[in-house]
């Protein structure tokens, strides 16, 4: 019986650790286990499919799949981030993504009904209140510049995150910085 090593991922600390596994035992690693970030994973030297040992750069597979996991972790912040709502002149906005369709209902409407003058719309500070056309035009630039905003956010913190060569390079990179 010969050892094989697998490499895994500590949640915790976000250290590689080297496990290694009997020949005899590759078949209790389970198929999941390989492919999710759940506990960690094996880094994929073993095809279980082919069940044949590849010859991968494998601090290459893990970085990129460390990557993959920082660009999905910045997404659900950044998704959080304008999901949070904004204020605009003394009014608090939700701008969850069906206040996100409501807000470009709303709009339509104004771009196409000339006559009407105002709306009324909830805040989360101030109950319900009426907003004039140009009122509720800022309220969607508004809206939009935050939207925006976050995205550029996003991006920028993307791209670092593809140009990282380490996992300590990876995760400097937060939301916050």
């Amino acid at each position: 019986m010969a050892l094989k090593e697998f490499y895994e991922v500590d949640e915790s600390t976000g250290e590689i650790i080297e496990v290694h596994v009997l020949d005899d035992q590759l078949d209790t690693i389970p198929y999941n286990f390989v492919e999710g970030w759940g506990q960690g994973f094996f880094d994929p030297i073993y095809n279980f499919h082919t069940r044949q040992w590849e010859e991968k750069n494998t601090s290459n597979d893990l970085l990129n799949r460390y990557k993959e996991q920082k660009i999905e972790d910045l997404n659900r912040q950044c998704k959080e981030e304008i999901e949070k709502g904004f204020e605009y002149n003394g009014n608090y906005y939700e701008f969850e993504p069906h206040d996100q369709d409501n807000f470009t209902q709303a709009l339509a409407l104004l771009s196409f009904d000339t006559e009407t003058q105002s709306l009324t719309w909830k805040t989360l500070n101030n109950g319900i209140v009426t907003l004039s056309r140009e009122e509720f035009f800022g309220v969607c630039k508004k809206a939009e510049q935050v939207k925006r905003g976050n995205i550029a956010k996003y991006w920028m913190l993307k791209a670092e995150v593809e140009s990282a060569t380490s996992i300590e390079e990876i995760d400097s990179i937060t939301w916050t910085s």
